[in-house]
């Protein structure tokens, strides 16, 4: 039996016992922690089209050929240019405004041209003006067509 007078090290009590939240077990508290389901929220086919369309990420791109023949035409104005290009390919507002600018850009390009058709064909031209032009004008097709460079779509 040991000896009473020995003293033996023992560890102080705890001054603050944890408080005890009730009589659920460890287990039993993690499922009571878990959040409730969320419903499931049913939406319409219109919705649900929408919704689809919004996320849907293109993989066709208007070309720069398919937006220049669209300009080549002076039936629609810029805007309806650019609405039909976003509602054909599914084009954000920014996406539309940048082909909006594009196909500015191509009308103005159009005029320049066609400005320097008008210039070097002179009115009331005799024969050998007109094969000076058309020279000229075969010249001008053939440096415009010979620039493979500076197509964005290659």
């Amino acid at each position: 039996m040991p000896d009473p007078a020995i003293k033996r090290p023992t560890r102080p009590r705890n001054p603050a016992p944890k408080a005890r939240r009730g009589t659920l077990s460890p287990a039993l508290r993690k499922v009571h922690q878990q959040p409730a389901p969320q419903p499931i929220s049913i939406r319409t086919t219109e919705e649900k089209v929408k919704h689809d369309a919004a996320m849907r990420r293109r993989t066709a791109r208007p070309t720069f050929d398919e937006i220049a023949a669209m300009v080549a035409g002076y039936r629609q104005s810029t805007d309806q240019l650019s609405e039909g290009l976003a509602a054909r390919y599914s084009l954000t507002d920014t996406e539309r405004l940048q082909h909006r600018t594009i196909i500015r850009a191509m009308r103005v390009a159009q005029r320049h041209l066609i400005m320097q058709v008008r210039r070097a064909y002179p009115l009331g031209a005799t024969l050998e003006q007109q094969q000076t032009f058309l020279e000229w004008f075969q010249g001008r097709a053939s440096e415009i067509k010979a620039r493979a460079s500076d197509n964005p779509d290659q």
